[in-house]
């Protein structure tokens, strides 16, 4: 069903909302809290591009970023770096620069994570240690293949990690254990599978497979390291011709938010993933796109440029309300939604 935007009275919400914003001429991150104003957490000259990922590391105090730059002679650099919630403080860079890195995953307490990278090759997956005993050595590779490897989630659990492959021709979802051993295929079918995301409890994945209508999220249900039956549609009802992405799961697992786009426009939906029906729409007349769930509570963050140009909003999903958190001249983009200590259930 589709709802109409109501005005949104304030609400309490719990976390810091990290997110990119072009407020100041170059891509730099940015933390929102519910008490406050965006604070700016980076500051590099124009050329430098920073991305908040969904990574906290040691609770909430940090998170993982990329850092890419344009050097002298064109060469481009890109740097995987710890950066502290706290404004002032500066990015700790882990590893090796590449030229390119993406889609990190963290495994459990963010301890350490997995990217691909095409340090030694067109992509691969490597696996790299924030904290603890192992922090600084050099990153561990998982997989080896000329055809590439890409997108790896690690399971709630950290003892697996789905990935894309397209090792045997077009791109399909894959299983190996967290130290890259045992690596075996998942799905298998024409056209591609990609983004992989686990449920919270880790028994099921949702991906994106794509055909000739556009590409469309499916749930496929697993037992360890088995598949459990066939890929299933998320949706209840057959979609028109359009595009699926930016999945996110509720907390509970028991909902999918997700980016609906068709030609010049994107909606965010709500999908009940037990019986797939539709439960909410953000009502877009242009583009909403990008949902992250908050930890705790009925709220989505998402981008949305109904008032200009790209800005962050909340939207209610029990209510429908919709508030703008974010107000300036430059875009604001790609939320994440980190918990803290105030996200904790109440007693």
């Amino acid at each position: 069903m589709t709802e109409t935007p109501r005005a949104a009275t304030e609400s309490p919400w719990c976390g810091v909302i990290a997110f990119v914003s072009e407020r100041d001429g170059n891509p730099e991150i940015y933390a929102l809290r519910p008490d406050g104003a965006p604070a700016r957490l980076t500051e590099h000259p124009a050329g430098d591009f920073v991305t908040p990922l969904e990574a906290p590391v040691d609770g909430a105090r940090a998170l993982v970023m990329i850092r890419a730059e344009e050097l002298p002679g064109g060469a481009h650099r890109e740097r995987l770096g710890l950066l502290s919630l706290e404004a002032g403080e500066q990015p700790r860079f882990i590893g090796p620069p590449s030229g390119r890195l993406r889609n990190p995953s963290a495994g459990p307490g963010g301890a350490w994570l997995v990217l691909e990278s095409d340090a030694h090759s067109f992509r691969d997956l490597y696996r790299v240690e924030l904290t603890g005993a192992s922090e600084g050595r050099a990153p561990l590779r998982l997989t080896d293949n000329l055809e590439g490897n890409f997108e790896p989630a690690v399971s709630p659990d950290g003892q697996r990690i789905a990935f894309v492959s397209s090792r045997d021709g077009d791109a399909e979802l894959y299983l190996m254990q967290a130290d890259g051993s045992r690596p075996h295929r998942l799905t298998n079918r024409p056209g591609d599978d990609t983004a992989p995301s686990w449920s919270p409890d880790g028994r099921a994945l949702a991906f994106t497979r794509a055909d000739a209508d556009g590409s469309r999220v499916f749930l496929l249900a697993l037992e360890g390291a088995d598949v459990a039956g066939e890929p299933r549609p998320l949706r209840s009802s057959a979609p028109a011709r359009g595009e699926d992405r930016d999945v996110s799961w509720s907390p509970d697992g028991a909902r999918i938010a997700l980016s609906e786009a068709a030609p010049g426009r994107a909606e965010v939906v709500v999908f009940d993933v037990a019986t797939g029906a539709a439960l909410r729409r953000s009502g877009a007349l242009k583009i909403d796109e990008q949902p992250a769930w908050a930890p705790r509570g009925p709220w989505i963050a998402f981008v949305s440029d109904r008032e200009g140009d790209a800005e962050l909003f909340r939207l209610n999903v029990e209510t429908g309300e919709i508030a703008r958190l974010t107000r300036s001249p430059g875009a604001d983009w790609l939320p994440r939604w980190l918990p803290g200590p105030d996200c904790a259930a109440p007693a």
